[in-house]
């Protein structure tokens, strides 16, 4: 179902598509059948615009939105790195590193979640060969390990 939302907006209306505030709180709250949320999803295909307004529009619920896992664990970091969704993943780091909330400690927590392989999201950047993401990682890392 929420695939299919994703895939008939393009990101630069989603959010208008689907701005209420009840649906707004079941689409970040539902997950399909692989426990992917709408945050997993926009992340995966690469819609920078709907990933920062998810995040956005979860408010405090931002960090647990971002840190849930689907059924492999995969957090929507997990899930815009072998894509290599650049936008998406600069989108979801920006948003903790700038935060007033607790941002460094969701940052950290963030960069070092691993699925059920035992994976972090830099872990599947050097594999990937993606040099692009290990360097938004390291950078963010630095950036929590400053804030600390």
């Amino acid at each position: 179902m929420i695939r299919r939302l994703l895939q008939r907006c393009d990101p630069e209306t989603w959010c208008t598509c689907y701005g209420s505030l009840w649906t707004r709180k079941w689409l970040l709250e539902r997950g399909d059948s692989n426990n992917e949320t709408a945050l997993h999803l926009a992340a995966r295909h690469g819609h920078t615009r709907v990933v920062t307004a998810l995040l956005h529009a979860a408010g405090a619920y931002a960090a647990s939105l971002s840190l849930r896992g689907d059924r492999l664990g995969g957090t929507a970091l997990h899930s815009a790195i072998p894509k290599r969704r650049h936008g998406a993943i600069q989108s979801m780091l920006r948003h903790f590193a700038h935060s007033d909330t607790c941002a460094h400690t969701t940052l950290q927590t963030l960069l070092e979640h691993r699925n059920v392989n035992g994976h972090g999201a830099l872990d599947l950047a050097v594999e990937g060969g993606d040099s692009r993401a290990v360097l938004l990682l390291l950078r963010a890392r630095g950036l929590a390990d400053r804030q600390r």
